[in-house]
């Protein structure tokens, strides 16, 4: 019964972020169908990798983004994210001690690099555009999977986390998507 109750929460999260105009991942895919006994390794292993993927964005942003806005919340990002990976390899070293913490597919860390090979050949208002668009993207993903750790996650630290990134991430996106139609109404 708890099985198909997993598969219907990560059904119903897919439905929810795809939407809300951003389509569901492949991280969330494939995290909604793991086993409730492995849930909490795999989702940690994810997430760091994730956050990962938005420090390099962000990282890029430092360097190439137009507006200040957009540094300072890159400088942030890298900052608060660098911290919730050293969480989360503290809580995976008692969780799932035996853990590969670089999880990703091939498809995951391909679909990745195309994104930031695109994004590290943009500059000026371009470039800021797509760094908007994307880290949308990319947070709600984060998004999508930290509601499923909230659901399906049996360690209340994992739970905490995941709904602080949901918190913090959700204003995130909410700022980002602000700026984009002050900064590029008619687009």
């Amino acid at each position: 019964m708890k099985t198909i109750r997993s598969i219907l929460l990560g059904i119903a999260v897919a439905l929810a972020v795809q939407n809300s105009g951003l389509a569901a991942d492949k991280m969330t895919e494939h995290l909604s169908m793991i086993s409730d006994k492995d849930f909490d390794g795999a989702f940690l292993q994810m997430m760091i990798t994730h956050h990962r993927d938005g420090i390099e964005m962000s990282n890029a942003a430092l360097k190439n983004a137009q507006h200040g806005e957009l540094k300072v919340f890159a400088e942030k990002t890298v900052t608060d994210q660098g911290k919730e990976i050293e969480r989360m390899a503290e809580f995976l070293k008692k969780t799932a001690p035996n853990t590969d913490m670089n999880m990703a597919s091939d498809g995951e860390a391909k679909e990745m690099q195309t994104e930031m090979a695109v994004l590290s050949k943009a500059s000026g208002d371009q470039f800021d555009k797509m760094f908007l668009t994307t880290m949308a993207k990319h947070h709600a993903s984060a998004v999508a999977m930290s509601q499923l750790a909230i659901e399906k996650s049996g360690k209340s630290e994992v739970v905490s986390l995941a709904r602080e990134i949901v918190k913090k991430q959700g204003r995130e996106i909410e700022q980002l998507e602000t700026w984009k139609k002050e900064w590029y109404p008619n687009k």
